[in-house]
């Protein structure tokens, strides 16, 4: 089973968990980490020996009866000790209390970071220092960092949209996390994902209870904040209440210069059932799109997360991955978890010749070439080949044959020498300029950006 869809499971089932044990032992859980999932043997990894003993000697029936929740069967699950993870834990409460120790004496509202997540719904993995910022993303963080600094000020709201796994709640909880450590007493923070506010607004319609009392809670619960943050906001289409309801919430927020961070998959103009007068709401302040991270920034990315585990990894074996796994951020980090994972259960040292047997399947569905980048892009432009590969200055052939390189670099594994080489013995710094070229004008230039996605989804199909 792929790493990706073992994360999602423990995601559920941490949930459970957490619904059935004293907050005060919530820590066993959460900083258990998923790795595999074969024989209806479920193995995670825990830095922690106590937790391990707790698990096993107080919560054994809590957890078995969570999974058996969420897959519909009985498992079993195993907690390994991994003293690399225990390293790192031990690495991120120093570096925790020392956080802790900058803020001012007089503005604390929370004694640890355990009570800072619980009170504002944050995952304090997400913060401005671990964001690996790149050519596809450095706009939308230096707005989100913006907003972070000065909260109501400028860009309010903030509405980030692109598609999953390229950062969009990363950037939006650091806004929060940045928030809250710089202004504890201050000011009150929220995040939600919609799907969590869609519940919560409908239990005011439940038959037991007082509808007045139950709304009041819910009103107090998101009205009553300085910084809302509001994730996937899209998943209210076509929910009429719930987008009065969100209507009313905005504007009471709006009115009281409140700060407010959307995310979504798309634009607000294109969430179709949505009315005007929200999706012009959602448009006041800035619109910004995160676009997939270009392979100089998913190497980066990977360098991050094998810097600070304390791994070395080879450039060739970095270049795979980041080839390999071009979509998103969580498929990458998936990859990631997954080879190193791998590698600490099985001793043997990273390699580029592990990684292509583990993702040997995942590499043969489609394995792209120079040739089908040619073919494909030649159609869209309607240019010929020859041209392309000749010295033709006419525009469109030009641009054809930048995008023909941006995407060699992009989506196959041969270098810019190898690439100049193809179009008959252009310099590696000629290649390396139509590739940046290229990379810089989809950023601000919508309609390539669109055709160039376009193109990326024929070839992959």
């Amino acid at each position: 089973m792929e790493i990706n869809e073992i994360k999602e499971i423990w995601e559920k089932v941490e949930k459970e968990i957490l619904n059935s044990i004293p907050e005060s032992s919530h820590i066993w859980i959460t900083m258990l980490e998923p790795v595999g999932f074969e024989n209806d043997i479920f193995t995670l990894l825990s830095g922690q020996g106590m937790g391990i003993h707790m698990i096993n000697q107080k919560y054994f029936n809590e957890v078995s009866n969570a999974f058996k929740k969420v897959l519909n069967r009985e498992i079993s699950f195993d907690i390994i000790f991994d003293e690399k993870l225990s390293k790192k834990m031990t690495e991120k409460i120093k570096k925790g209390r020392s956080e802790l120790k900058a803020i001012d004496e007089k503005q604390k509202i929370v004694s640890n970071l355990s009570k800072l997540q619980s009170n504002s719904n944050l995952n304090l993995r997400f913060k401005f220092d671990n964001f690996v910022v790149g050519e596809c993303n450095e706009f939308a963080y230096n707005l989100a960092k913006t907003v972070a600094e000065k909260p109501s000020e400028k860009y309010n709201p903030l509405f980030l949209y692109g598609g999953s796994g390229l950062g969009k709640t990363h950037l939006m909880q650091a806004i929060g996390q940045y928030i809250l450590l710089k202004n504890p007493n201050n000011l009150k923070v929220k995040y939600t994902k919609t799907e969590d506010f869609i519940n919560d607004f409908k239990k005011r319609f439940s038959k037991e209870g007082d509808d007045r009392k139950l709304m009041t809670q819910f009103r107090q619960k998101y009205f009553n904040v300085d910084v809302l943050l509001i994730d996937d906001i899209q998943l209210i289409e076509n929910k009429k209440a719930t987008i009065e309801e969100v209507f009313t919430l905005f504007d009471a927020l709006y009115n009281k210069n409140k700060q407010i961070v959307i995310t979504a998959d798309r634009l607000p103009r294109e969430l179709e059932s949505l009315p005007d007068r929200l999706k012009t709401r959602f448009e006041m302040g800035v619109t910004v799109e995160l676009l997939p991270p270009d392979i100089d920034t998913r190497i980066n990315i990977l360098k991050n997360l094998a810097k600070n585990d304390g791994i070395n990894m080879s450039p060739d074996l970095l270049e795979y991955i980041a080839q390999t796994f071009s979509e998103n951020v969580r498929e990458l980090e998936g990859a990631y978890n997954k080879i190193t994972a791998y590698s600490n259960m099985s001793k043997e040292p990273l390699s580029l010749n592990m990684a292509e047997r583990l993702f040997a399947s995942r590499y043969k569905k489609k394995k792209i070439t120079i040739d089908d980048i040619l073919k494909t892009v030649s159609e869209v432009y309607e240019v010929s080949k020859s041209d392309v590969l000749g010295t033709s200055r006419i525009a469109k052939v030009a641009m054809a044959r930048k995008i023909i390189i941006y995407l060699a670099r992009e989506l196959t594994n041969e270098s810019y020498l190898s690439i100049g080489e193809y179009f008959g013995g252009k310099t590696h710094s000629t290649i390396m300029y139509s590739y940046d070229k290229v990379k810089d004008e989809i950023k601000y230039n919508s309609k390539l950006a669109e055709t160039v996605r376009e193109i990326k989804q024929a070839l992959k199909f």
